[in-house]
């Protein structure tokens, strides 16, 4: 059995760290699976 620090670093080194210097500033249509370098704010009060 694995320990939980033993587990999560092999997840952490499962999933690939994207370049941060790399990012696009694209349209909503062509944003479709891609990750969201930042979060997304919205500038008025929206219910949840």
């Amino acid at each position: 059995m694995l320990s939980l620090e033993q587990a999560l670093e092999q997840i952490l080194a499962s999933v690939p760290t994207p370049p941060s210097d790399k990012t696009e500033i694209l349209s909503i249509e062509q944003a479709q699976n891609r990750i969201c370098a930042e979060d997304i704010i919205s500038p008025i009060n929206v219910p949840s």
